[in-house]
């Protein structure tokens, strides 16, 4: 597909997606220290291949919740920070 469609996109080869969602990279560190994490994590050491685990960072903006606009202010701008900022680990980890 990916060569049909001359895209260069590369299409992952796996058996299973598994997602985390954080509010932030520094609670995500905080995690990774975390005992109860680090048990789950050797209960997935047959299972997962960590050689060749992918990891995707990225982020959600919700616009629409129960039906409502949310997260714009009363002008109608967003009140989620510019993509240079989102975008720049450096601040993330503030």
């Amino acid at each position: 597909m990916n060569e049909q469609n001359k895209r260069g996109w590369i299409i992952d080869d796996h058996d299973l997606t598994v997602e985390f969602y954080f509010r932030s990279l520094a609670d995500m560190t905080k995690l990774s220290a975390d005992p109860e994490w680090l048990a789950i994590q050797l209960e997935e050491e047959p299972y997962v291949n960590r050689e060749r685990t992918v990891v995707s960072l990225g982020w959600v903006e919700k616009y629409v919740d129960g039906g409502k606009v949310v997260n714009f202010d009363e002008n109608g701008e967003t009140k989620y920070a510019a993509y240079p900022e989102v975008s720049d680990i450096r601040t993330a980890m503030q």
